[in-house]
């Protein structure tokens, strides 16, 4: 569930709930109440703790996403940025290929959406 994906991201960064409730905006107990699994927050709840957390929102909703350095801060260097014509091509050769897919390989691609949207709204 997504309280549990923040939990242990969390964790992870070695943050208390009290610095994630600080840095994203929310009160604490909303945010205990979020990793307990009492109540599910809203998409600008999530987009702020995802900010706080330093991941993507795709991290959050799906903690099973393979993200790079998921113990470190993303460095968005590490991801090339293809011009709309290498994009294209990318993603028609992808589709010719769809039916061969495997779910991790549709997981990448959603990842690397995210990735790609975060670096642009910069």
């Amino acid at each position: 569930m997504i309280g549990d994906n923040i939990r242990e991201i969390r964790k992870i960064r070695n943050m208390k709930s009290l610095e994630l409730a600080e840095k994203s905006g929310y009160a604490a107990s909303y945010i205990s109440d979020i990793e307990n699994n009492k109540t599910i927050p809203n998409v600008k709840c999530l987009e702020a703790i995802a900010k706080a957390l330093n991941c993507s929102l795709a991290r959050i909703i799906d903690n099973t996403f393979y993200m790079p350095g998921i113990d470190e801060p993303l460095n968005m260097n590490d991801y090339p940025v293809m011009n709309d014509e290498e994009l294209f091509h990318e993603l028609k050769d992808a589709i010719l290929d769809f039916l061969t897919w495997d779910e991790r390989s549709i997981r990448e691609l959603l990842v690397y959406r995210e990735l790609r949207k975060q670096f642009i709204n910069k």
